[in-house]
């Protein structure tokens, strides 16, 4: 009777071992993941940034001289309006060809100026997004870290976990890099 208890307890052990050894094999095997909040990244990194200032000064300027022309153009149908309320067709006519003009110079500096703007934005973001999966892949490789998910990707997450949340080594990192 003693043996078998023996035996009972010995294999109880080995059994316990043999499944600690599973489990910290099968956790050995799980891979790392981590959440990277890109926009917070974006937000420190163009804070103080003087091609960001550049860029929204000259989007404003583009907006405000396309509500310029869009003016004018609402005040030549207005007084358009009037004139055609008093029969002066010749009037008509000339702000007629007035605002089909101007119409169409809005639509071309509009196109022209999106495609500027589209430009200096790329100009600016294409290098920063770059750096960001650097330092990304370089804090992953360096952590053992298998997958990084984007905070805006991610349902849920514990941002106050920062063995899940490198945000903050990110933008150490990228506030330290030279602009």
């Amino acid at each position: 009777m003693k043996k078998i208890a023996l035996f009972v307890v010995f294999l109880g052990f080995f059994t316990g071992f043999l499944s600690a050894q599973t489990r910290q094999q099968d956790y050995s095997q799980i891979p790392k993941f981590a959440v990277v909040d890109v926009q917070k990244v974006h937000e420190a990194y163009f804070r103080n940034s003087a091609p960001m200032r550049q860029f929204e000064a000259n989007r404003t300027a583009v907006q405000e001289e396309i509500n310029e022309l869009a003016v004018k153009i609402r005040e030549l149908r207005e007084t358009r309006a009037e004139a055609a309320a008093q029969e002066d067709f010749d009037e008509v006519w000339q702000l007629d060809f007035e605002i089909a003009n101007l119409t169409e110079n809005l639509r071309s500096f509009r196109a022209q100026k999106d495609a500027e703007l589209e430009a200096q934005y790329n100009a600016l973001f294409e290098p920063f997004t770059r750096l960001v999966n650097n330092i990304i892949k370089s804090i992953a490789e360096n952590e053992g870290i298998s997958i990084v998910f984007g905070a805006t990707n991610v349902l849920f997450y514990h941002i106050e976990n920062p063995a899940v949340d490198f945000t903050g080594r990110v933008i150490d990192r990228i506030v330290q890099s030279p602009r």
